[in-house]
């Protein structure tokens, strides 16, 4: 596998970045990075480097989700950051964080969001990665805008469905199975012996009865689709959980788009008003000295004149 560097400029942290690779790869980024055993071949499973700026604030040996820290205690203090040759990072759930998202096997990473106070945005995924074309596909289409993220929610809520779904199915196999193996077992009789155990006889308390009213409700009977949805809440409720997760990630999407227009364009205006200045810095002892000779000839033009 090759690596594959997810980054972006924030306007008070700098630059993030984060590579996945092998350990041998990620290596050429952070001569740091751990590295196997002696004598053993260097694993060529996925791992997991973030940087910001020129530090190391995380190494990962797996892809698994998580929130990576991002606090400047955190930066500031070289004993919350990893030391060279070992993994190690500061989750939290408090803003900031980097919140990685990986696939359902954590074989590669799907999304990276940046969340500091109200805000969220996501990373661009490296060009040519399974995340990069993810990300394409949604920008390209309208329709997959809307499905990716929903499939995601679904699949994150809806997990409890396939449960109950085969949960039937792997009972009635295990109870099959049992059948058949039940002539085949011995029967196992254990006496456990008796323990007498103490006769305690507690004292009864009479309390008051209070004289509810008797109310009559109405009778009323639920359509069938009420009736349906209270029996089958198992289902549909962690696919409505996940359908909502998936508009809250389409939500976020927007926002993060939005936010990063506006730091490219407080970035570009940084970016002319130096240049401004430097070229203001360049012209201006060129204009002084054009300045001081006009001056100068004129007062020579003026003695000649006398």
């Amino acid at each position: 596998m090759t690596v594959e560097t997810w980054s972006i400029i924030h306007p008070s942290l700098g630059r993030i970045e984060v590579s996945t690779g092998t350990e041998d790869e990620l290596r050429v980024l952070d001569p740091g990075f751990p590295q196997g055993k002696e004598g053993k071949q260097s694993s060529d499973s996925p791992r997991l480097l973030v940087r910001v700026g020129d530090t190391v604030v995380a190494r990962k040996k797996s892809l698994t989700n998580t929130k990576i820290d991002l606090s400047e205690k955190t930066l500031d203090d070289p004993e919350k950051r990893p030391a060279p040759g070992e993994y190690s990072h500061q989750e939290t759930v408090l803003k900031p964080f980097l919140e990685i998202e990986s696939n359902w096997a954590d074989t590669w990473v799907r999304s990276i969001t940046v969340r500091i106070r109200d805000t969220a945005v996501l990373l661009d995924a490296p060009v040519g990665s399974r995340a990069g074309k993810r990300q394409q596909a949604m920008e390209r289409s309208a329709f997959k805008r809307w499905l990716y993220p929903l499939l995601g929610g679904v699949g994150k809520g809806g997990w409890a469905l396939g449960v109950i779904i085969l949960g039937p199915l792997v009972v009635r196999l295990l109870q099959r199975l049992w059948q058949w193996l039940s002539p085949y077992l011995p029967d196992w009789e254990i006496n456990l012996p008796s323990i007498p155990w103490p006769d305690i006889n507690l004292p009864s308390i009479n309390l008051p009865s209070i004289p509810w009213p008797d109310i009559t409700l109405p009778s009323w009977d639920a359509p069938w689709w009420v009736e349906f949805l209270a029996e089958y809440s198992k289902v549909w409720v962690p696919v409505l959980i996940g359908i909502g997760i998936g508009i809250v990630t389409i939500r976020n999407h927007r926002r993060s788009e939005r936010t990063k227009r506006e730091w490219e364009e407080t970035q570009a205006a940084g970016t002319d008003a130096a240049r401004a200045d430097i070229a203001a810095t360049l012209h201006a002892p060129a204009t002084r000295a054009a300045h001081v000779f006009r001056a100068r000839i004129g007062q020579l033009a003026g003695q000649e004149g006398q």
